[in-house]
């Protein structure tokens, strides 16, 4: 045992660099300088000085810490809108993106998730491209308790969709090769892109049918 012990105390000074061994029958060992020991170790200090910001960051305690949640492929996307159907009675969410394309590549949309959305009672100010098939949608309005505005097709995000309710904001996309979806929960983040949507709201074009 005591020979042992002695082996995994030779073992562990030589890992840390604090004595080295020359081969042979014979074993030998041989302390390294002590100033060589001295500025190896002052270089970690040294490393982990300029680090330590970061690892501060990291364990801060800030109340404040937004979650994401990323998802991928068809249920992904169907799950960040199972998402916004858990608000409260009457609230409302803020929608940005092409219709169309959210309607097409959902299976059944509207039984799926506008009617449930409606049988919920949440509301829904939506902003999406002036086209005919936008127009449709402006049409379906008072049934899907829905209040749409129409902006140029050139600036509507193309098969993506951007929601903003209570502190979340969900963004999906519909592209091919690229199906996926993201639910931020962030107060700052929701009320800046809350902000932005009045402003493209105010300018966007009311359609009376």
């Amino acid at each position: 045992m005591p020979i042992s012990g002695g082996n995994r105390c030779v073992t562990s000074v030589i890992k840390k660099g604090y004595v080295s061994h020359a081969g042979g029958k014979v074993r030998q060992f041989i302390a390294e300088k002590p100033q060589k020991i001295f500025l190896r170790e002052k270089t970690k200090i040294s490393l982990f000085e300029q680090a330590l910001p970061g690892f501060i960051a990291l364990a801060s305690e800030s109340k404040f810490k937004p979650s994401v949640r990323f998802f991928t492929a068809l249920e992904g996307m169907k799950t960040v809108y199972e998402e916004s159907l858990l608000q409260p009675v009457n609230s409302e969410i803020l929608a940005i993106g092409n219709a169309q394309s959210v309607e097409e590549s959902i299976p059944h949309f509207k039984n799926w998730y506008i009617d449930r959305r409606k049988k919920a009672r949440i509301h829904v100010r939506a902003l999406t491209s002036h086209t005919a098939y936008g127009i449709g949608v402006v049409r379906r309005d008072k049934e899907e308790l829905r209040h749409t505005r129409l902006i140029s097709a050139e600036l509507c995000p193309q098969n993506i969709e951007i929601d903003i309710y209570g502190n979340k904001v969900t963004m999906v996309s519909f592209v091919e090769k690229e199906l996926i979806g993201i639910i931020i929960e962030s107060n700052v983040i929701a009320n800046a892109l809350r902000q932005m949507f009045e402003i493209i709201w105010l300018h966007a074009q009311e359609i009376k049918l």
